[in-house]
């Protein structure tokens, strides 16, 4: 549960959302080490990527705790989603799926081995008790039916086998929406027949955006990569309309979250600031301190004493925006 923006939480009073208080926080991390987290039994819980075991961040006091079982390799796992308690990620480079138990800190792999490298790098649950991945080098959707944890491959061909695309979002229409990176059109996953259907205009340029979220509005936003200008899809007429000011440079953003304030945050990845993107105007602005650096952080979610949490990339430290 999201608290409302002047609230109680834990016993202590919780400001209104700053996005110009932006800390480092926690333990220190090699380079790499983490790509996703999402917020679970009032903690938030990331899951490795070239780390050899998940770390969970203490939203009381911002401590950082390695848990679960230890994994050898990289580029083990890029995406997560918390279903019930239990975070779950589909594989990344080969190997199995994985999943974090938050109610006593267990992690452990589990179900069928995949083959491949760098297949899904994106995760939304779905009505139905399934989990849907987004498929980045790998050529069909990932599902994953909650109840028996049975993984499978499923769906038609997504396209070519090289970057397709890097998000999964669940629309208010049911339907799971993959975000495009070197695809030029979203592609649309109905969770009920398996099928995926490429929509909307198409984006000029490979990498143009990168990761996505479903705002209040019930429209998606994604964060402007290589391309110029945050995106805003519409599931609903299957519209695809730039928004915001024309940023300059490459790689700039990658995760985003909506705030309790109503606006979406997208995280620094080689742009120096936070960026905000005002809902209610669609206008962009950038927020905060400037940090130096390149693939700084990556993903962001919201946490439920109403900060955001980004995970660090060549940076060694998770950061708290809020």
């Amino acid at each position: 549960m999201i608290l409302p923006l002047n609230a109680i939480w834990g016993g202590v009073f919780v400001p209104p959302f700053d996005p110009t208080v932006q800390t480092e926080i926690g333990n220190s991390f090699a380079a790499v080490s983490y790509s996703d987290a999402k917020s679970a039994n009032g903690n938030i819980y990331a899951v490795p990527r070239s780390a050899s075991q998940a770390v969970k961040i203490n939203i009381t006091n911002d401590t950082t705790a390695l848990i679960g079982t230890s994994y050898a390799g990289s580029s083990k796992y890029g995406a997560c989603e918390n279903y019930n308690g239990i975070v779950y990620a589909p594989p990344l480079s080969g190997g199995q799926s994985f999943k974090i138990d938050t109610a006593i800190d267990s992690a452990v792999k589990f179900g069928a081995s995949f083959a491949g490298t760098f297949q899904y790098w994106g995760l939304s649950k779905v009505t139905g008790g399934a989990m849907i991945g987004a498929p980045y080098r790998d050529v069909q959707p990932y599902r994953l039916e909650v109840a028996t944890e049975t993984a499978a491959r499923v769906g038609a061909v997504a396209g070519a086998t090289n970057a397709n695309y890097l998000g999964a979002i669940l629309a208010n229409n049911g339907k799971v929406y993959f975000i495009p990176y070197f695809e030029a059109q979203f592609l649309e996953f109905d969770p009920a027949t398996n099928i995926a259907t490429k929509v909307g205009a198409f984006l000029a340029g490979s990498g143009a955006i990168s990761g996505g979220v479903l705002a209040s509005n019930g429209k998606i936003y994604c964060a402007p990569y290589n391309g110029s200008k945050v995106v805003e899809f519409d599931p609903a007429t299957n519209t695809v309309t730039e928004v915001g000011s024309a940023i300059a440079g490459t790689s700039k953003y990658w995760g985003c979250a909506e705030a309790p304030d109503g606006n979406i945050y997208f995280a620094h990845y080689n742009a120096s600031q936070l960026l905000k993107l005002d809902l209610t105007t669609l206008t962009t602005s950038f927020v905060g301190a400037t940090y130096a650096g390149s693939e700084k952080w990556h993903k962001m979610t919201l946490a439920e004493n109403n900060k955001l949490y980004s995970t660090p990339v060549t940076k060694s430290k998770f950061l708290k925006i809020g």
